[in-house]
Order: structure tokens, then C-alpha cells, then sequence
């Protein structure tokens, strides 16, 4: 008997057959079955480069730096059957990576999770995960004065954003810091010897242009597992990291629910959190807001429908990314405005940390 079929149907995906029948014929009929693995993991004391899990996709992984792959596959697959191809990757320790060494750090996982989730929308960092994040604070009252972030990239300096800074003498920062609320016994509290501001920098709304400062302590910090310095980008080497689509984190304490433009803050976090977002392409940045966007300092990140960004608390905080090759943290980014925080079809725009490598080493070295 012939059977005459009258819908025409293309199946995108795995196809498994199931039986059905028609007019009392039994027939064999293809039934869509998307091809999705599950998260393949990230190892201990390593990481996966690969988000997506469809069917074909392939994740690469590495170990941080001190570490190598002893067990394991650094290349996996995700193949029909739903499974991935290999194992995990187990990282082992090679050699011992001094504090001095930038752009290191310790288990980036959350209190209660084991994957980097959606600060707004983000997750609780574990405690020492970001060692090179600076809480920033007013008059020497560390309670309840809490401000603004910076990041650590010498022992004597800080990087951070310009509009939010006033005289070095009401500043202190605190390095080491978890919970701004109570002691964890890692902080280190430091003076503010000078505040260098970039020398274009003029504090209007334009577009914040050239909106970054680089803050000299008092005295040297000691470098240990809780206070560490973040890398700061060399221009060709780690161009990459801008890239649309690329991923980076951010962490602070600031707000943890959505604000609407023209609200003033929101319920800020005791506990550093953390966030991880995108790279949105420099059309896009300049289309979502109706300030000025200028490319050649700044960039913007974030999500067009979902609530992950940061917010008021976090001005000065670092996007960083880890360089897929060395293993190493790199700060990309200095968190700078945003028009509200969590809402939709809005970023947050970050001075573009790479425009201002020389500058950044001119004051460092001291000729500035």
C-alpha cells in the first residue's frame, strides 16, 4: 500500500525514528531530538575555553598557570549520542607560582554552586577568588564608608576610574576584603599617598573620555593568597581579549537588584559577587545609549534581556578576563557608568584599559 504524505517536514537536529501509524498502515517516522550535552565541567585549579553544548560544539581547556594536564582531555566533542568525547582534564601542580606572579588566583567558584552563573543577577565569589580587587572607602571609616572599587596591579599601586576620586587624603583602601560588613581576618587597610588622574581627563558626562587614575599607596602592600595583582593588557598579545562575544568577569559589592534610570541605588551586597558578560560590538555599544561612546577608550558589556551587570557600589571595578594561553588574569575594563543597572536593552560601559598601557607604566616607573 502506498501512503502519500501532504506536509513536507525538515528536521534540524539529532534524528531518532519512532513508530506511528497512518490510515492503519504502521510506518517508521523521524522525531526531532535536539543534540544538547551537559555542562562538561572545568577542572580544579584550571579552566574551559567553550560555551556552547549543542551537538558537534567543541570546549578546549588549560590549567592556570604552575599547573599542567596529568589525566585527561584537553579536546572534547559533544557528540549525538549526548555524551562528550574524553574526560575532564585533571590540572596538577608543576611548579609553585609566586604571589609576585600577576594574574593569579585561587577557586573562582561560588559558595554554593560550581559553575560561574549570572552585583545584579551575579553570584557570591568565594572568599579570595579575586585577590586583586580594592574596596575603596572615604575619611578612614572603613564600615559603613564603602564606595568604590579599584584593582591592585603593583604593590603600590591601583587602578581605577577618575570620576568618582577626591584628594588623596580622604581615601583609604582596603585590600583582601570579602565582607564589607564584618572582619575576615585578610584585610589589609592602607593610606592613599597621591591620586594621578589621566591628564585629559576633564570630569564631564561626554562619554567620560579618558575616565581612569591610578591611585600610590602609602607604603607597598605584602602580596599573599587573598591580595594579588591583576596583569595589565600588552597591546598586541592580549588585543584578543576585547573581541566581541568574549567573555570577561566583574566583581564588586555594589547593588543586587535591578535600578531603573533616574533611581538613585538600590540594597548594596555585603559579600564580593561576581558576574561574567560578554563583549558587545562597538555599533551596538554606541546604538543602546544616548550619551557619547567613544571607541578608542571605551567599551560596554553585558546582556540585552537578562538582569547581569553591575551596578551602583561597583564604579572602578575590574573586568577581567583570563588569557587563554598563559593562563593569566588580564584587566580589560574599568566599570564607569551605566544608564540605571539590569534593565533591558542597557550595558555597562567600561574604560578600555589597553589605550592606556604606556600611561599606566609612566606613572608607575615614576616619570609622571
Amino acid at each position: 500500500m502506498t501512503v502519500q504524505c501532504s506536509i513536507f517536514q525538515i528536521f534540524i537536529g539529532f534524528l531518532v525514528m519512532s513508530t506511528t501509524q497512518i490510515s492503519g498502515v504502521e510506518m517508521t517516522l523521524p522525531k526531532v531530538h535536539p543534540t544538547k550535552c551537559v555542562n562538561p565541567g572545568i577542572p580544579k585549579s584550571g579552566f574551559r575555553v567553550g560555551e556552547v553544548f549543542s551537538y558537534g560544539a567543541t570546549v578546549e581547556y588549560f590549567c592556570n598557570p604552575g599547573f599542567r594536564i596529568s589525566a585527561g582531555n584537553r579536546l572534547r566533542r559533544c557528540q549525538k549520542n549526548e555524551k562528550w568525547t574524553g574526560s575532564l582534564p585533571i590540572c596538577e601542580g608543576k611548579t609553585k607560582i609566586s604571589a609576585y606572579t600577576c594574574g593569579t588566583l585561587g577557586d573562582t567558584n561560588s559558595e554554593n554552586s560550581t559553575r560561574i552563573r549570572r552585583i545584579v543577577g551575579g553570584k557570591v565569589s568565594s572568599h579570595g577568588s579575586w585577590p586583586w580587587v580594592v574596596a575603596i572607602s572615604y575619611n578612614n571609616k572603613r564600615r559603613g564608608s564603602y564606595l568604590f572599587n579599584g584593582a591592585l596591579i603593583k604593590p603600590g599601586w591601583v587602578l581605577t576610574v577618575a570620576n568618582v576620586l577626591p584628594g588623596a587624603s580622604k581615601l583609604q583602601v582596603v585590600l583582601g576584603e570579602f565582607n564589607i560588613e564584618q572582619m575576615d581576618g585578610t584585610e589589609t587597610s592602607m593610606r592613599v599617598k597621591r591620586v594621578v588622574k589621566h591628564p585629559l581627563y576633564d570630569g564631564t558626562r561626554s562619554g567620560f573620555a579618558h575616565n581612569i587614575a591610578l591611585l600610590e599607596l602609602e607604603t607597598p602592600v605584602k602580596l599573599n593568597d587573598h591580595i594579588r595583582m591583576v596583569c595589565v593588557p600588552k597591546r598586541k598579545r592580549d588585543k584578543i581579549l576585547e573581541s566581541p562575544l568574549q567573555y570577561g568577569t566583574v566583581a564588586g559589592w555594589g547593588s543586587t537588584k535591578p535600578i531603573s534610570i533616574g533611581e538613585r541605588t538600590g540594597p548594596l551586597s555585603a559579600k564580593l559577587r561576581q558576574v561574567t558578560v560578554p563583549i558587545i560590538p562597538d555599533k551596538e555599544c554606541k546604538q543602546a545609549t544616548i550619551y557619547s561612546y567613544r571607541k578608542e577608550d571605551t567599551l560596554c558589556a553585558g546582556f540585552k534581556r537578562k538582569p547581569k551587570d553591575p551596578c551602583f557600589g561597583d564604579i572602578g571595578s575590574p573586568l577581567v578576563m583570563q588569557n587563554p594561553r598563559s593562563g593569566r588574569w588580564t584587566v580589560i575594563g574599568l566599570f564607569g557608568w551605566s544608564e540605571g543597572c539590569g534593565q533591558p536593552r542597557k550595558y555597562a560601559y567600561y574604560t578600555r584599559v589597553s589605550k592606556y598601557r604606556k600611561w599606566i607604566n609612566s606613572v608607575v616607573k615614576g616619570r609622571q
